[in-house]
């Protein structure tokens, strides 16, 4: 297992993890001080593991109620002079930007790691973003590491950088970093160190700390002086690796993608020289220039945004006005989406005109091929899922006639038929937001979904809004007792911390009430009868009414019931009663119910006894085997 591996002390020794795990060391040999994060795929594993590891080695570690207040927990500890860490998914940044932006012009006393994670692809993630934008905008230097090693690597010096320039620095990962596997050299972790920070209280802090304009001046001349040295520090970092041969070709590469580029010229059979790019921001620009002054031809492989071909080409205006730069502007590699070897192998062939090796000449071909004769399996909610009960309630009181809002979550997954309760659905807290716009202009009930994790990262001032302004619509949440789309970490509604330390509970009813809300009703996910009735009360009801629907996840109840040798309810479907209606399949959309025949069945190893099928069977053909 990673984690016995990764909280070794002994030097020297190996350990096989992933790109999120590497980082978690990194941070530990570093000498971490306090980690904070709000979860998010794909930096989940970052996250999850330094929770973890805080019970063998001397850090704090918190899951924050969202990701500014994750930034601004490590603000607080570097500021005073600790060293902090703050994690989150690419789009959690742009949450947590106002705290991250206005921290570079104060500066900091100690050092603060910004770990951010990008999604190329969007395989779990609704925005496709580039981050190594936003250390140019916001002036965070940015390191970017291609492999587990220099994951670990970057996340040390991302930490020594920090404490260099007294500023936050930025580790930007993507998902194939995030999840890739590589063995890593375990170094050193320190050991006894005095955590405590003896603050001066006759210190004028306020003359640095304290933002306003008459400090915000001075602090934006420092910014700009400490990437000035970054610059320097960028043009001799171990991280920019130059790779010369005998060739006019030359290839720019940052992240991942280095070694697709690696393995096309392999392919193509093609000698270039390698120019791999680990700080994304400050750039090495002499180094650039040197690099490009000898080519007649240069292939920027990057994904996403086309950053550095960009300044590669402002660059090339000075020194190579000649050279011939293939990249996304001229249409060789694609905009959008994450890259793999064959599109590098593509785009290269085209510009050299070389033939395509048969293996990827076809490879698109190939693809549609297996999709038609594979089965397609889209994402669904799992047996026994409370929130499809919520969900199949909620649209059952309406009769469908409502304007169904729904948030970022599991619950999500309730949008597409057969359910069909989701008609917009935008990012993190904003269902309760965007219910207050839609009452101003719609005439249909509004219904409103959102989840405990997602209420307290930021549904709670759309709630409060809401009341403010007396906006009618009712608010469905769904309090399944974790963060469960990311990998079930706690959140103030589970009492648990991070490290699995006791926290307090954060009754989410006892909130609701004190935001001045007048209609609450707390109900029980799995009871169809009272939900429905909760619902139809509630719409009825004349302004914001917020509805509890308690259930522990599916998933929780199953390892519950292993842990403790309990054995999970069982159903069946009496064939002699089922008349073939189907509601369980085509308006419910259990799993493991099936059609056998001209009846429904249920696969049993599938089933995890919920009887929420029971409950909606006209025919009363579902029941539990005792």
């Amino acid at each position: 297992m990673s984690i016995e591996e990764l909280k070794s002390r002994l030097s020297g020794a190996e350990a096989y993890v992933l790109g999120n795990e590497a980082v978690a060391r990194g941070a530990v040999e570093a000498g971490v001080w306090v980690a904070s994060c709000y979860p998010g795929t794909p930096s989940s594993e970052i996250s999850d593991t330094l929770s973890e590891l805080s019970k063998y080695f001397d850090f704090e570690f918190e899951y924050s109620a969202n990701e500014k207040v994750a930034a601004e927990v490590a603000a607080g500890v570097a500021i005073a002079g600790g060293k902090s860490m703050v994690v989150f998914k690419g789009a959690g940044f742009f949450v947590a930007s106002d705290a991250l932006f206005h921290l570079v012009y104060s500066g900091i006393s100690g050092s603060m790691v910004i770990v951010a994670c990008d999604e190329p692809g969007l395989h779990s993630s609704a925005d496709e973003t580039d981050l190594r934008l936003m250390g140019r905008v916001g002036y965070l230097p940015t390191l970017v590491p291609s492999n587990p090693i220099e994951a670990k690597e970057m996340t040390i010096e991302a930490f020594s950088l920090s404490e260099k320039l007294k500023q936050p620095v930025m580790l930007r990962l993507t998902s194939r970093v995030c999840q890739q596997r590589g063995f890593i050299e375990l170094g050193s972790v320190p050991g006894n160190e005095n955590h405590t920070i003896d603050w001066d209280c006759d210190k004028p802090w306020w003359q640095q700390f304290v933002l306003v304009p008459a400090t915000c001046r001075p602090g934006r001349l420092r910014s700009i002086e400490a990437m000035a040295v970054a610059g320097e520090i960028c043009e001799t970092s171990t991280f920019t690796k130059i790779t010369k041969v005998d060739s006019d070709i030359g290839i720019l590469t940052c992240g991942v993608v280095h070694g697709y580029a690696l393995e096309a010229l392999n392919l193509l059979n093609v000698k270039a020289s390698v120019f791999k790019v680990g700080m994304s921001f400050p750039l090495p620009e002499k180094k650039l220039k040197e690099f490009i002054q000898g080519l007649d031809q240069l292939f920027v492989v990057e994904e996403v945004e086309p950053y550095l071909e960009l300044y590669v080409r402002a660059l090339a205006k000075d020194v190579n006005p000649n050279i011939q730069i293939f990249g996304k502007d001229n249409g060789y590699f694609p905009l959008p989406f994450e890259y793999d070897t064959s599109v590098v192998v593509k785009a290269m062939a085209k510009a050299l005109q070389l033939r395509v090796p048969i293996e990827y000449d076809k490879i698109e071909e190939r693809s549609k091929a297996l999709q038609e004769i594979v089965f397609p399996r889209p994402p669904v909610l799992c047996a026994g899922c409370p929130h499809r009960a919520s969900a199949y309630a909620a649209r059952r009181a309406t009769k469908g006639k409502a304007v169904y809002v729904q948030d970022v979550g599991c619950y999500a997954l309730a949008s597409p038929p057969p359910i069909n309760v989701g008609d917009i659905e935008l990012c993190m807290g904003t269902s309760v937001g965007v219910s207050c716009g839609l009452n101003y202009i719609v005439d249909k009930p509004i219904v409103s979904v959102i989840g405990d994790s997602t209420f307290f990262h930021s549904g709670m001032p759309g709630l409060v809004n809401a009341v403010y302004n007396e906006v009618n619509f009712t608010l469905l949440v769904l309090d399944n007792g974790a963060t469960g789309m990311t990998g079930f970490q706690p959140n103030p509604a589970t009492g648990i911390r991070g490290g699995d330390k006791p926290g307090k509970k954060v009754i989410i009813e006892d909130v609701v009430k004190g935001m001045g809300v007048e209609d609450l009703k707390i109900v029980d996910s799995y009871d169809i009868k009272a939900l429905r009735a909760a619902v139809k009360d509630s719409v009825a009801f004349e302004g914001v009414s917020v509805i509890v629907s308690r259930r522990k996840c599916a998933m929780l109840i199953i390892s519950d019931s292993k842990e403790k040798g309990v054995a999970l309810p069982v159903y069946r479907v009496d064939p002699d009663k089922c008349n073939g209606c189907w509601l369980c399949i085509t308006g419910f959309g259990c799993p493991p119910i099936e059609k056998v025949g001209e009846v429904a069945g249920i696969v049993a190893e599938n089933c995890m006894g919920c009887g929420v099928c029971a409950q909606l069977c006209p025919s009363k053909a579902i029941v539990e085997v005792k």
